[in-house]
């Protein structure tokens, strides 16, 4: 490495460091990444490490002795050094502020993402739009109508060691070591957006259900804006009564409240959303759904 290069590479890092600081401070997403952080600061620790000593061995190269391999080599090996530690701090900082891969572990938005599939979420200053996939943050404490077991812990194994290249993933229940199931502060659905703040939610007795049943067994389409709710898939939605009772719990005077929205699964028959624990508020949306990695293309 030399001393130019040294130079360039550190006004490079400290470039990265300042525009993750603004980036940070301006909160352009929602999502908070301890991990990504934390290997953000041990990649710009390792290139400052790395660039300053570069300088320093240029500025005092000829009082070294090339007495070893690494000494003889010890510009190319700084040389790959800043070079990884500058590339993973660009990775972190995509990851922290614009995109992130992540797995999918449900299978409620079926058949559009099945479970084990790998997506690349968009999360910066992303705010949500109708028939977006999203991503929803799920706490106990905010959805108390959730039991606990949707808290437990999960994880995916899948037989080769590049997720996106399976379509056999496998997701388990992760235990502690006394064999009981570890429990979440807080859970991530994948959900459709199905209705925006102001639209007009109202529910209609279902045909096949209508007659001759109590309100309690009666069913109901949703209907938003007029419309009766139909997935990607031309699948109607049928509600019960208790589920109708809880949207309607979230709505004022029949409309979605401001800054909140109702989202769906597109697996119709096997599905947790707002019908089980209600509308959602805009802060409990992290990002949306750009691109699938495993099969690999597009989302609709």
């Amino acid at each position: 490495m030399t001393l130019k290069k040294a130079y360039q590479t550190l006004i490079i890092t400290v470039i990265l460091m300042m525009l993750t600081i603004i980036l940070y401070a301006l909160r352009v997403t929602k999502l908070k990444l301890d991990w990504g952080m934390t290997g953000f600061v041990l990649a710009a620790i390792f290139s400052v490490f790395s660039v300053v000593f570069a300088i320093h061995q240029n500025k005092h190269q000829k009082e070294v002795k090339k007495t070893d391999w690494i000494t003889s080599h010890r510009f190319e090996i700084l040389d790959w050094v800043t070079f990884l530690s500058v590339s993973l701090m660009g990775i972190f900082v995509l990851f922290l502020f614009f995109i992130l891969p992540s797995d999918v572990s449900q299978g409620s938005m079926s058949p559009t993402l099945e479970d084990g599939n790998r997506i690349i979420v968009y999360h910066f200053k992303y705010e949500p739009k109708l028939d977006d996939i999203v991503i929803v943050k799920i706490t106990q404490e905010e959805f108390p109508q959730l039991g606990e077991n949707y808290f437990y812990k999960k994880k995916t194994v899948c037989p080769l060691v590049f997720k996106f290249l399976n379509d056999d993933c496998i997701t388990t229940i992760v235990n502690d070591s006394y064999g009981n199931p570890i429990v979440l502060n807080e859970i991530y659905f994948v959900k459709r957006v199905a209705g925006l703040e102001g639209d007009l939610v109202t529910f209609k007795e279902a045909d096949d259900y209508a007659i001759d049943f109590s309100e309690m067994n009666k069913r109901y389409e949703i209907q938003i804006n007029g419309i009766s709710y139909k997935n990607p898939y031309d699948e109607l939605y049928i509600l019960t009564y208790s589920q109708k009772i809880v949207i309607e719990e979230g709505l004022v005077n029949s409309r979605i409240k401001e800054k909140n929205l109702i989202v769906f699964g597109d697996n119709k028959n096997n599905s947790t959303d707002s019908k089980n624990f209600g509308v959602v508020e805009y802060e409990s949306i992290m990002g949306k759904v750009i691109f699938k990695l495993s099969p690999l293309g597009g989302v609709k």
